[in-house]
């Protein structure tokens, strides 16, 4: 199994980085509240973000409307 990447970074921080980006996009780019159909949609333009990540964040947000990236980090278990 490969644990590294070219770069010489662990495959978790990767994985770290992602969500940072992730999580900045949350909290920068969205504008609150913002239902679950709308952070999706957000979702799908994050190009930047892995799309495993894009897929977990999507089946894991609840039905709901959210007032802000904290909730929604919550919700998914950013936190």
């Amino acid at each position: 199994m490969l644990s590294q990447s070219y770069f010489g970074r662990g495959v978790k921080n990767m994985d770290d980085d992602n969500k940072k980006v992730a999580v900045d996009h949350l909290k920068t780019h969205v504008k609150y509240p913002a239902t679950a159909e709308e952070l999706k949609q957000e979702c799908n333009g994050m190009e930047d973000v892995a799309e495993d990540l894009r897929k977990d964040f999507m089946e894991k947000l609840p039905v709901g409307t959210y007032n802000s990236a904290e909730e929604v980090m919550k919700a998914v278990g950013w936190e």
